[in-house]
């Protein structure tokens, strides 16, 4: 049966460790430079630090090997180990987002939020059939993967809140 009211159908999935690239790694958090007072200036640096880098497959193999290296808050050294260890650079401690393999780590956490988010958009859209789309949250206002969305076709509107 059709029905044109609004009905929560999705509010709290398995993929929580998507938005916590966003408000509660580490890594991201050192890169960006905030700290958790800063938490809600997060997503939108994070967002546009990626554009200057380029998703790599390899690079995302690495971080879900080491789990993203949400965990560093007090350690970031095991970072800078790893990525000696694998990529043969010497970041000298420094999280420095000009540096290039910092910036591809940054475009590659965000590929993979938005290919994961715009994923389960598709599924619910197919479990429920809706035609429009509401959005709510932090992870609504991401444009990259709102773009991605509408450029599929899957609603008639989405509308993030």
């Amino acid at each position: 049966k059709k029905s044109s009211n609004i009905e929560l159908v999705e509010y709290n999935w398995d993929l929580k460790y998507l938005t916590s690239f966003f408000n509660a790694n580490a890594l991201t958090f050192g890169i960006i430079g905030a700290k958790m007072k800063d938490q809600n200036s997060v997503p939108g640096k994070l967002m546009g630090l990626a554009s200057f880098g380029n998703y790599k497959k390899e690079i995302e193999e690495w971080l879900m090997l080491n789990n993203f290296f949400q965990d560093i808050w007090s350690n970031k050294s095991i970072f800078f180990i790893e990525v000696l260890k694998k990529w043969k650079i010497d970041l000298k401690n420094n999280l420095n987002q000009k540096n290039e393999l910092i910036q591809d780590i940054i475009a590659t956490i965000h590929h993979i939020f938005v290919r994961e988010f715009v994923k389960e958009i598709t599924n619910l859209k197919g479990k429920t059939k809706a035609s429009n789309l509401y959005l709510t949250g932090g992870c609504a206002l991401n444009i990259v993967a709102n773009t991605e969305i509408v450029n599929k076709g899957l609603f008639l509107t989405l509308t993030a809140i």
